[in-house]
C-alpha cells in the first residue's frame, strides 16, 4: 500500500516532458544458491513503467520461470516473482546508457525432491530487496526501441541467494 501511496504523489509532481510510458520484456538465467548447491534456471521477466522526471522511472515487474534446473535428484525453479522499483538511469551518450532499478520484490522458489520413489515438492516465498545495474542501447534506426543487458541481485534474509543475468528489448511510448 506504501509503494502505490508513493507511485501517486510521485505522478502528480511529474512534468509534462517526462511523462513516457515504457514497456520491457526480457530473458534471463538466475544463479540461485540454496544449502549448498547452486542452480540456473531461465526465467521470462515483463516490466512497465512511467517516466516521472527526466531519467528518473517507477515501474513494476513480473517475473515468471521458464525452465528449472537440476542437479542429481533436485530440481529448483524461481517460479515467480514480482515488485516495484525505482529507475535512475544517466544521461545517453553515444544512444548508451547505464541504470540502476533499486525496489522491493516478492519471489516464489519451488523445489523438487525425487528419489525414484516419489517425488517430494516445497514451495517458499521471499521478500526483499531488488538490485539491478545495467547498459542500455537506443536503436539508431528504431528510436523507440532499446536493447539492455542487466545484472540483478534479489536479497533476502535468509540463506537462499538469487541473482540474474538478462537480455532485454524496451519499447517506449510517448
Amino acid at each position: 500500500m506504501r509503494w502505490l501511496l508513493a507511485l501517486f504523489i510521485l505522478m502528480g509532481s511529474m512534468s509534462a516532458e517526462a511523462n513516457r510510458f515504457y514497456g520491457e520484456f526480457q530473458f534471463g538465467v538466475a544463479g540461485v544458491r540454496h544449502s549448498e548447491l547452486n542452480f540456473y534456471p531461465s526465467f521470462g521477466s515483463v516490466s512497465a513503467g512511467l517516466f516521472v522526471q527526466k531519467d528518473i522511472g517507477i515501474e513494476i515487474f513480473a517475473d515468471a520461470g521458464i525452465a528449472h534446473y537440476s542437479t542429481s535428484d533436485v530440481n529448483l525453479e524461481v517460479k515467480e516473482a514480482a515488485g516495484v522499483a525505482l529507475r535512475l538511469q544517466s544521461p545517453a551518450t553515444r544512444n548508451v546508457s547505464a541504470f540502476v532499478l533499486i525496489g522491493f520484490v516478492s519471489y516464489l522458489v519451488e523445489q523438487s525432491v525425487g528419489d525414484g520413489q516419489g517425488v517430494q515438492l516445497v514451495q517458499e516465498r521471499f521478500e526483499g530487496a531488488r538490485v539491478s545495474l545495467g547498459l542500455q542501447q537506443r536503436l539508431v534506426r528504431y528510436p523507440g526501441l532499446l536493447v539492455a543487458a542487466e545484472y540483478r541481485h534479489y536479497n533476502s534474509d535468509t540463506q537462499i541467494s538469487v541473482d540474474s543475468l538478462g537480455l532485454s528489448v524496451r519499447v517506449h511510448f510517448k
